[in-house]
């Protein structure tokens, strides 16, 4: 096993609304493929870990990157639990599906394989103990039960920055460990969403720098201050 020995960057990537919105019933609220692309070039060749809803939403590993899942639970689909699948389904999950559907899946990254602290997507508490068997082992995704584990397992077995890509709790349980937030500004306000970002978890961060992505979206950078 290589284990790295370089400092791990935790980079959080998010889209939302000038309300902080998310989500609105487990699903995007918006469709702007400038985003959707940026997300795929952003991430791609990295580690990405998100809660245990926001898999279900997606249904596969994101191709070229290590995926990490926060759960409690092993990855075994729960086909009873498909009317709840909980918090947003981020930005990366429409173009990285289709990508996949229309078979440009890109190569996976180093150590692809059988890919926090207290809260997961689903609002579980993550219990003691090791990382869950996996169901299919060489699929290119860990479960893992805290942002600890979610560390370690990227620096094993990643490459790159680790990326936080959702739901809203796992983006509140890694803020203490955050870096830099990239958060796509999305112009329109989204009047029925239920699914937000607290403006706290960015106190501490100033802008370091803003990137035109097109579709007159406009991504920051924030830094730790």
């Amino acid at each position: 096993m290589n284990v790295r020995n370089d400092p791990v960057t935790i980079k959080a990537i998010v889209a939302m609304d000038p309300h902080g919105a998310i989500g609105r019933g487990g699903t995007l609220p918006w469709h702007h493929p400038a985003d959707l692309k940026f997300f795929k070039r952003t991430t791609l060749g990295h580690t990405v870990v998100m809660g245990r809803r926001t898999w279900d939403s997606i249904g596969r590993p994101l191709p070229g990157r290590l995926n990490l899942v926060l759960t409690r639970r092993g990855l075994r689909p729960e086909p009873d639990r498909t009317a709840d699948r909980g918090v947003a389904a981020d930005e990366f999950a429409a173009a990285d599906v289709a990508e996949v559907a229309d078979g440009a899946g890109v190569a996976g990254v180093a150590g692809d394989g059988p890919a926090t602290g207290e809260a997961s997507a689903t609002g579980d508490r993550p219990a003691a103990g090791s990382v869950p068997a996996l169901d299919a082992p060489a699929v290119g995704v860990i479960a893992v039960r805290s942002v600890e584990e979610a560390i370690r397992a990227h620096g094993d077995r990643g490459r790159g920055d680790l990326f936080v890509i959702g739901g809203a709790q796992v983006y509140a349980a890694f803020a203490h460990r955050v870096d830099e937030w990239i958060v796509t500004r999305i112009p329109e306000t989204v009047a029925d969403a239920d699914t937000y970002l607290p403006g706290s978890l960015f106190d501490g961060f100033e802008r370091a720098r803003a990137e035109q992505i097109g579709d007159g979206l406009t991504v920051d950078f924030l830094r730790r201050a």
